[in-house]
C-alpha cells in the first residue's frame, strides 16, 4: 500500500510504498512483537532513497531496529536500540558506504549551488535519550568524503572525527586537501 506521510514546515515529506508482516505474543506487560518491511520508491521531499528493509523487534520495553537503504546514490544500514520508557534512551549506529549527501542536504538547503557535490562513507554513532536532546551525543567519523565546487575538489586527507554533544559540534579531527589548498 502507498503511504505519503503528514507533511509540516519542519519536516520534508516523505512517500513510498510499504509490504510489511507483523507477529507478536505475550501480555501488554511483557510484549514481544516482530515487524519486518519493505519501503519502495521511498522519497524525502523529491529525493529518493530507493529501497528500504527494516525489521522492529519489541521484546519487553527494548525495542530492536535494523534497517538498510539502498539506490544508485545511497548505500546507509542501520542498527540498535531504543527502551520504550519516557526518556527513550538510545544506542543506534548508522554505516554510511559512498553515499551521495548534496541530494539530501539540498532537500534542507534549497540554495545549495546546482554543481556542488558531496560523497562520504562512514558511521554515525547515537547514544543518549531521545526524549531530552541535552543528554544525547551524536558521534560521527567520516572515513572518505568528496566535495565538489564546480571544478574544485576537496577531499580528506584522514577520517574526520565529530561529535554533537549539548547542541555544541566538536571537530575532534580534520584535514581536507584539495589543489593548493589543506584545511585542518
Amino acid at each position: 500500500s502507498a503511504i505519503d506521510m503528514i507533511r509540516s514546515d519542519r519536516v520534508p515529506a516523505l512517500s513510498g510504498f510499504v509490504d510489511f508482516t507483523a507477529g507478536g505474543s505475550g501480555t501488554f506487560e511483557d510484549p514481544r512483537y516482530d515487524v519486518r518491511g519493505t519501503v519502495r520508491d521511498f522519497y524525502v521531499a523529491d529525493e529518493g532513497l530507493g529501497q528500504v528493509i527494516g525489521t522492529l523487534s519489541l521484546v519487553g520495553q527494548t525495542l530492536t531496529v535494523r534497517l538498510e537503504a539502498a539506490s544508485p546514490r545511497l548505500a546507509v544500514s542501520g542498527s540498535g536500540q531504543i527502551l520504550l520508557t519516557p526518556y527513550m534512551r538510545a544506542e543506534m549506529t548508522f554505516n554510511v558506504s559512498d553515499t551521495s549527501l548534496d541530494p539530501y542536504l539540498r532537500v534542507f538547503q534549497t540554495d545549495l549551488p546546482p554543481y556542488t557535490t558531496a560523497v562520504a562513507s562512514g558511521s554515525i554513532r547515537v547514544v543518549g535519550p531521545l526524549a531530552n536532546l541535552d543528554e544525547l551525543v551524536v558521534e560521527a567519523s567520516v572515513d572518505s568524503l568528496d566535495v565538489r565546487l564546480l571544478d574544485y575538489r576537496l577531499r580528506n586527507e584522514v577520517p574526520i572525527k565529530a561529535a554533537l554533544e549539548r547542541h555544541a559540534l566538536r571537530v575532534a579531527d580534520m584535514r581536507l586537501v584539495g589543489d593548493r589548498t589543506e584545511l585542518t
